[in-house]
Order: structure tokens, then sequence, then C-alpha cells
């Protein structure tokens, strides 16, 4: 004997099929949700933790570009330097530091030997570019275009405030950078260079 209830109903199965449809446009557009806007390339804007929120307007200000171009080159001892890499010239820092191409990088520490002074300067205008080295350390505002040129290739020496009166550059000098000045000024008059 069969029970009653065993018997499906056709409105039953239509129930079923219809709810099994339902599921099956809900699964679909579940995934599109997910799945489109990666797919679409959109943008995801990043939440900025508190520590960094007080700053975080000034993170997007700041100026990357740490490259200066010339288009002008600048004799140096026999060799020519563009763009402040030093070419054909033994007299820059090792290490290609901030003082890199000059003809006495140290000679704002060291004080400078005669030996070492006549090994190093064969003629006027290498003697000129020592002493100048020293005075573009503190600033001063060069007249002449090879000398603009030459230290503006340089980021610490473009960014700082010039002065013009040399008188006010040199008393910023310090002992060892007065001596060399000196030293080098001398070795300039006695080979007629000046």
């Amino acid at each position: 004997m069969k029970n009653k209830n065993s018997k499906s109903s056709p409105g039953l199965k239509i129930a079923v099929i219809a709810a099994g449809v339902v599921d099956a446009i809900l699964l679909i557009l579940l995934i599109v949700v997910l799945v489109l806007p990666e797919a679409g390339g959109g943008s995801v804007k990043a939440d900025v933790p508190k520590d960094f929120s007080a700053n975080a307007d000034t993170y997007y200000d700041a100026d990357y570009e740490s490259s200066y171009s010339s288009d002008v080159s600048v004799n140096y001892a026999g060799g020519s330097l563009t763009e402040g890499t030093p070419s054909g010239s033994d007299t820059a820092d090792a290490d290609g530091g901030k003082y890199s191409g000059f003809v006495f990088p140290d000679s704002d520490t060291v004080l400078l030997t005669d030996e070492r002074i006549s090994e190093t300067v064969k003629d006027a205008e290498t003697c000129r570019r020592a002493i100048n080295e020293i005075y573009a350390r503190h600033g001063y505002q060069f007249t002449q275009q090879g000398n603009i040129d030459f230290f503006n290739q340089y980021d610490w020496y473009r960014d700082m405030t010039k002065e013009s009166d040399m008188e006010k550059v040199s008393a910023a000098f310090s002992s060892t950078e007065k001596a060399n000045s000196e030293k080098l000024q001398q070795y300039e008059q006695a080979n007629g260079w000046n």
C-alpha cells in the first residue's frame, strides 16, 4: 500500500525548480559583484594609519626630481665634467660623495701640503677651481658663467643662499679653509697665474 504523502504534487516540483533557478541567479550575481571590480581595474584607496594621518597631506607634495641636467660641459684639469661626473680626473672623491669632481674634495677639513698642491695643480684653471671650491662651500655667488655652470651641477650649492660679497664669504671660513685658500693663492701668484 502506498502512502498518499509520497506522491509529489506538480506545484512542489515547480517550486523546487524555481528555488534552484533563483539560487543560481544569486550565485552568478555574487560572483559578478566580487570579480568584476578587480578585473575592471578599479582603484582602491588605502586607509592611512593614525600615525601618519597628521602629515598625510604633505606626502604627495614631495618633489622627487633629483637630477639636474645641463647642456654645458666644463673643462676640468684636462678632462671634462658633465653633470658632476669626473672624466679623466683622479681628483674626485673615490666614493662619489658630495664634492665629487672637486680638485681638493677635502680642502675644508684637511690642510693642503705644498707637495699635494704641486702634484695636483698643473695649470691656472685648476688652481682657480681649487680656490673657488672653498668659496662655493660657503655660498659665494660667482659672476663668471663657467664657475656658475660648474657649481650649479651640485644640489647642495644650487639650493643654498648665495652671497656676492667675497669678504663676507671668506669671513665664514674655518681656519683650515682660510689656510688652504691662502696657500692656493700664493701658489697661483708664484706661478704667475693671477
